[in-house]
């Protein structure tokens, strides 16, 4: 079996010289050559994959928040331009008087397995509408891996995603799953990928990463709901008591799009936007 090359009409009699489609005497092509060149090709994209993935975790950072001897902790990652990026709530606090406070002194630790170095961060920027804080290192720039930018606005249901956290002091856990819906609208933020990865704390300011690895959002909250209409009775009397209901496997990340918003409001400080 063969296929002409010129309009890619597949010859079962290897006799035939001339294309009964375009009437062409055909260049043949060995079917079973590029069948197995394609499934080449496809395996050295896989592998290529792979090793990309296994590499998002040395642009992967644990953050501790100092907020005048209350410590919080969270998730960040690097980005190109040596950027360091994570939800605005892991570095930032609202006060009793509505007043935002910055924590005092943010420190960046890697992976141990990838490197040693414990980094501090300034603040510079963020924007508590969306969630997105944008920081970066003082005095350090050696970064192994930088992660790029994808558009949250090409995002499908049920496309493939993963992220790298540090749930409950479970540093560096890897979790994948899918898109459940690439727009939801929330009563605190504007718009939201919904995804069913499992996010606790610690995960917050996670990458929400797709299949090429790039970050497509940041992973930021789940939804618990309190129902007060169902009784239970409490011994004889017939007292409702509130009944916790967990959703599972809901949970939001911000956009990329609130991230590239933050970075050009940063770099328009000095220079055209980039992003």
């Amino acid at each position: 079996m063969w296929r002409c090359t010129n309009c890619g009409e597949k010859i079962l009699d290897d006799n035939i010289k001339i294309c009964p489609c375009c009437g062409e005497e055909y260049h043949r092509e060995p079917l079973v050559e590029k069948t197995m060149k394609i499934l080449d090709d496809e395996n050295e994209k896989n592998e290529k994959n792979v090793k990309e993935k296994e590499r998002v975790i040395e642009a992967i950072v644990k953050l501790n928040a100092d907020f005048n001897g209350f410590t919080g902790s969270g998730t960040g990652f690097v980005i190109e331009g040596d950027y360091i990026v994570t939800n605005a709530h892991v570095v930032t606090q609202s006060a009793k008087n509505q007043k935002v406070v910055v924590a005092k002194n943010i420190l960046a630790s890697f992976d141990k397995s990838i490197r040693k170095d414990v980094i501090q961060l300034r603040l510079l920027d963020y924007n508590a509408a969306e969630d997105v804080a944008i920081l970066k290192a003082i005095n350090f720039d050696d970064y192994t891996y930088r992660l790029k930018l994808g558009d949250s606005l090409k995002v499908k249901r049920a496309d493939k995603v993963f992220t790298i956290g540090c749930p409950l002091d479970f540093d560096f856990s890897y979790l994948e799953g899918v898109i459940s819906s690439p727009s939801r609208k929330d009563s605190t933020f504007n718009e939201v990928i919904q995804t069913n990865l499992p996010i606790n704390h610690g995960n917050s300011g996670g990458p929400l990463c797709n299949e090429q690895c790039e970050v497509i959002g940041i992973t930021t909250f789940t939804k618990k709901a309190l129902n007060l209409d169902t009784e239970v009775l409490n011994g004889e009397s017939r007292t409702p008591l509130p009944i916790f209901k967990t959703i599972e496997g809901m949970s939001f990340c911000v956009t990329s799009e609130a991230i590239k918003q933050l970075l050009n409001k940063v770099n328009m400080r000095g220079k055209e936007n980039v992003f």
